[in-house]
């Protein structure tokens, strides 16, 4: 057996990873700090209605290759190139994994190429499932001394312990970034997160039995030839609120495919519709709002219908990705921004190669708050996502007032404590929000959030959840101990 060290020594850490390749096998285990944390499962595609794999050796490898080079906006970096080949009776591709390292950033990415042959279906797995496989890694307890936890997603949020037992992925669809912590050390030290690098609107997080893998969602008919995706594995050593750092806008994204006249794409099955081709419809939208309305700032709501029942957009691998991106062109010329609602993690990382999107909000309905009594104001968790890619959460709106009659809300809506939810809204660094019934705006309340002309007196960061409650929500099975928050004003 062949094996291939490389050492990452990161800048102004005592620690290191290191990956270890088997260049026969394709295997590969990441250790950090001489542990390791990480051994590898399989690669593996869907294509032609069938599944191909490096476990049956029906896509085995063939050759390993070293490269080294450099990126202008991430440095120096150098990679194992793992080449498998696919063979579907007679029509031969290269797929080639990448696993690659960086000289100046603490992180590992892992790059999938499917070859330059288009690779199709026409017996469709699930959305919440993935037709390509790379990277995979075992969720597993290393050893006795292993006490790992994890937390995922940052909207339907859950929490547990890192072990061959857990359910890590209960959604790839709605599932976002990874990440794993000492619990050991009450997560006050290293700390890895698993994410999306590029395609984010495409590809997803997938759990099968115990494996955490990593590939194009299972739902999409065609993968186009020389297609490519990525996967970060970013290490810190600065704890759990510290390792959630920022992520880079990687403006080489994939070209649009659709250049015809305005027509409108239809869902006949889920009665939706939207509107592709050369993007007039949005432009000509967000024009006509900011001229003959004054609007400064567009709001696209119910962004988790969209993605899960419109079926275009789960099944062609760029229309998601176009449609927003062309939205942000529309914004652009008339010089507005844009809020995301009830979007999944993967909008907040596409928000990467959007910059007109500058606010999201991070809670549920605020319905569910006054009239079901959930606790819609504890955005802790959710907001480091949102602050991490430099966006403002927002808590959506709220009551000043804690009876209003007359409001829409059935049967007995409340607001318990008003205080608390303008609290929360200043400190979130969003948009402060009353949303009161005519006549019963509290103005002593709300006012006090801000200086005599206007001013909201916002911290500097966003309020989020301390790592220790964090590190005590994943040892407790995955229920939280409480709420307690942090943020850093500058007086």
């Amino acid at each position: 057996m062949h094996l291939v060290i490389f050492v990452l020594l990161l800048i102004s850490c005592a620690c290191d990873i290191k990956v270890f390749i088997d260049q026969i096998k394709g295997q590969y285990n990441i250790s950090i700090d001489n542990q390791i944390w990480f051994h590898s499962s399989r690669t593996a595609l869907y294509v032609n209605n069938r599944w191909y794999s490096s476990n049956d050796s029906t896509v085995p490898l063939i050759d390993t290759r070293f490269v080294q080079c450099n990126d202008p906006n991430l440095g120096n970096w150098n990679e194992t190139q793992l080449i498998y080949i696919l063979n579907r009776n007679g029509i031969i591709s290269n797929i080639t994994g990448h696993i690659r390292q960086w000289n100046s950033q603490s992180a590992l990415t892992f790059h999938l190429d499917t070859g330059d042959k288009i690779l199709m279906n026409n017996k469709l797995l699930d959305k919440n499932q993935i037709r390509t496989i790379f990277p995979s890694f075992n969720i597993e307890q290393i050893d006795g001394n292993d006490n790992r936890g994890v937390i995922m997603g940052f909207d339907s949020q859950h929490a547990g312990i890192w072990n061959s037992s857990s359910e890590i992925i209960r959604n790839s669809l709605e599932g976002g970034p990874v990440i794993l912590f000492d619990l050991n050390k009450k997560g006050q030290d290293n700390v890895v997160i698993i994410s999306s690098f590029s395609q984010f609107m495409a590809i997803s997080l997938n759990q099968q039995d115990n494996i955490l893998q990593y590939g194009v969602m299972g739902s999409m008919i065609t993968i186009p030839v020389n297609y490519s995706n990525s996967l970060i594995l970013f290490y810190s050593s600065e704890a759990i609120g510290g390792g959630v750092s920022q992520w880079k806008s990687r403006p080489d994204g994939l070209p649009t495919l659709y250049r015809q006249m305005e027509t409108l794409l239809i869902d006949n099955i889920n009665q939706l519709s939207l509107p592709i081709g050369n993007d007039l419809f949005r432009i000509d939208l967000l024009s006509e709002a900011a001229h003959d309305c004054g609007l400064i700032m567009y709001e696209q709501d119910w962004l988790h219908v969209q993605s899960s029942k419109f079926i275009p957009l789960l099944t062609d691998i760029d229309l998601d990705r176009q449609w927003l991106m062309s939205t942000s062109e529309g914004a652009d010329k008339v010089n507005i921004t844009i809020q995301y609602c009830s979007s999944f993690p993967r909008y907040a990382l596409q928000t990467l190669e959007i910059s007109r999107v500058t606010q999201a909000r991070v809670s549920v309905d605020y319905t569910r708050h006054i009239v079901h009594r959930e606790d819609q104001w504890t955005i802790g968790i959710s907001s480091l996502l949102s602050d991490a890619l430099d966006i403002a959460p927002f808590k959506d709106v709220f009551w000043s007032t804690t009876n209003e009659p007359g409001s829409a809300y059935k049967p007995s809506p409340m607001e318990p404590l008003p205080e608390r939810e303008i609290v929360i809204a200043i400190l979130s660094t969003g948009p402060v929000s009353p949303g009161d019934v005519i006549n019963y705006t509290d103005s002593k309340r709300i006012t006090k959030c801000c200086q005599q002309d206007g001013l909201i007196l916002k911290p500097d960061r966003p309020i989020t959840m301390i790592d220790l409650l964090i590190s005590d929500w994943s040892q407790n099975n995955g229920n939280k101990q409480g709420e307690l928050y942090s943020t850093q004003p500058t007086i």
